[in-house]
């Protein structure tokens, strides 16, 4: 969640490598062909991020998204980031990331972000864009 009109992205790699975001709204990969198509609601089985806040600056009075698993995440090492898409026109903009397991709260992180952290950057070797707010394991 964050304090201010901003198009702020929550963006979530998972032990696959895959990252949740808005242009991935889903960890879910259907098989390629030649393999067999999965059942239509096998999606339920992975992450997905339930809303894309304030994108292109189009203010929904949410300030918030979730990466939400519905049945036990994968077991790994998940890394979350915090991207300002656009600060749309606000001068800072804080955030707080909460990650719970089965209503436990396993890790927060708090930070702040600015116009000069949406500046156009090149790709990062790993994919990885924004500030990293925090990294945590599944068992």
């Amino acid at each position: 969640e964050w304090d201010a009109n901003a198009d702020v992205d929550l963006l979530v790699k998972d032990p696959d490598g895959v990252v949740l975001g808005p242009k991935n709204l889903s960890a879910y990969q259907r098989p390629r062909p030649p393999l067999p198509a999965d059942p239509p609601d096998a999606w339920r089985g992975y992450g997905f991020l339930d809303v894309d806040s304030n994108a292109g600056c189009a203010v929904d009075g949410r300030r918030r998204e979730n990466a939400i698993w519905k049945v036990a995440p994968p077991a790994g090492r998940y890394q979350v980031r915090v991207d300002l898409s656009a600060p749309c026109e606000q001068a800072r903009t804080s955030f707080r990331v909460v990650v719970r397991s089965r209503g436990q709260r396993l890790t927060f992180a708090e930070g702040a972000l600015y116009p000069i952290d949406a500046r156009v950057r090149g790709e990062e070797p790993d994919g990885a864009r924004g500030v990293l707010a925090c990294e945590f394991s599944v068992p």
